[in-house]
């Protein structure tokens, strides 16, 4: 019989580690679960190991993260586990700002592109080539921290290939100019899995509220391993299917 591959790291090989960020402006987060670190460690081995076929072959393949799971029961029968890594926390002092990111025909491309077969007239006031100007709220903010348990110089090899973080990155949102991994000693939960002001630091399963000692808290529907965009795989009806899970609100407060 195949044995399932062991994924992450053995607690007793464990650190504690404070992971920062040095950016050059700041970053469009998501105001609940701002740019998960185990999200982004994913996507940079993701990345080391397709090559050219990153973002472009179909691979349901799970990363193997230099991170430890919990709780370790779920995490040996393939359940409801969760990656030790939070959530970005932003500075005391961070403000925001608006910036804007722009959308238009480029009739010289088109032109050069189409020749004599471009339409006589393009409206860019409506339809599929209309012009936009939309709104984004920044994070300014010289800093951003995660705190993690796992294998601090595997993290910071990961992290050496990845350049931005949170949204519109392709606008250059998000620069990153350098990363720090501390080692902070003996692996903490309690120092993960919440904020320093007391709530909760990334998407945790519903399912383990009574184990962190909320059982009231509300839910909410989420992901809590990455890719964070896609719903988790999943049964229904017999069938194969991709929907959210039930995720502690990131309003939960410590008990």
């Amino acid at each position: 019989m195949r044995r399932e591959r062991r994924l992450g790291v053995r607690w007793p090989d464990a650190r504690l580690m404070t992971v920062t960020a040095r950016m050059r402006q700041g970053a469009v987060l998501h105001p609940d679960w701002p740019a998960p670190l185990d999200g982004l460690l994913a996507s940079a081995s993701r990345r080391r190991r397709l090559g050219e076929g990153y973002g472009s072959v179909h691979d349901p393949h799970t990363e193997d993260l230099p991170l430890a799971r919990w709780p370790p029961r779920e995490a040996a029968s393939g359940g409801a586990w969760l990656w030790l890594a939070s959530c970005a926390i932003v500075p005391d002092g961070a403000r925001e700002d608006v910036h804007y990111w722009h959308r238009r025909f480029d009739h010289a491309a088109a032109e050069q592109a189409a020749g004599s077969r471009l339409p006589p007239m393009v409206y860019e006031a409506h339809g599929r080539y209309r012009a936009y100007r939309t709104p984004l709220a920044v994070t300014v903010t010289p800093v951003l921290t995660w705190r993690a348990i796992g294998t601090p110089d595997a993290v910071a090899d990961l992290l050496a290939g990845v350049w931005c973080t949170g949204k519109k990155r392709s606008q250059g949102e998000g620069e990153v100019l350098g990363w720090e991994v501390a080692d902070d000693g003996e692996p903490d939960l309690q120092a993960v899995l919440w904020r320093p002001g007391g709530l909760i630091s990334r998407p945790v399963p519903a399912r383990h509220a009574a184990v962190l000692g909320v059982p009231a808290a509300q839910e909410v529907p989420g992901a809590y391993r990455p890719p964070y965009w896609r719903p988790p795989p999943g049964l229904a009806e017999g069938k194969f299917s991709r929907q959210w899970a039930p995720v502690l609100a990131p309003w939960t407060a410590t008990p």
